[in-house]
């Protein structure tokens, strides 16, 4: 990649991408009225309708910066590009915590006791409603 084009990498809608590739032929049924047309078959293109629209790179250090991280841009020209992340791995560290489900904090996590269902009639107890990690209620 050029020191131009890295430059404005992280611009929204700043794309290099052509969106209109050539299609691949059908491997079961080549034929001469399929080759060289253009179009927006997405079986049969060979190109993403959804990428190069200029918005994954800024996204992705979006993302990384509100994680606390950060994205990096490394090219030299005429030999290759690489993204990096950098993330913090300890969670003392890092912004955002993630809520503990621990005996403490369950009280916190459970239903209120709602009486009377409106729909069936039946009753529910807030037991029946508590929402546990890695099950389903």
């Amino acid at each position: 990649m050029s020191y131009q084009t890295s430059v404005q990498a992280f611009r929204y809608t700043f794309t290099t991408a052509s969106h209109l590739g050539p299609l691949v032929d059908d491997i079961s049924e080549p034929t001469k009225a399929n080759s060289g047309r253009l179009g927006v078959d997405p079986e049969r293109a060979t190109y993403s309708p959804l990428a190069g629209r200029g918005h994954g790179l800024p996204l992705s250090r979006l993302y990384a910066r509100y994680l606390g991280g950060e994205l990096c841009l490394n090219s030299v020209e005429g030999y290759g590009s690489s993204a990096l992340i950098y993330l913090k791995r300890l969670p003392e560290t890092a912004n955002e915590l993630l809520p503990l489900f621990t005996r403490t904090t369950r009280a916190f996590y459970e239903c209120p006791d709602f009486g009377e269902d409106w729909v069936s009639g039946s009753s529910a107890r807030a037991t029946d409603l508590t929402v546990r990690p890695g099950l389903s209620p």
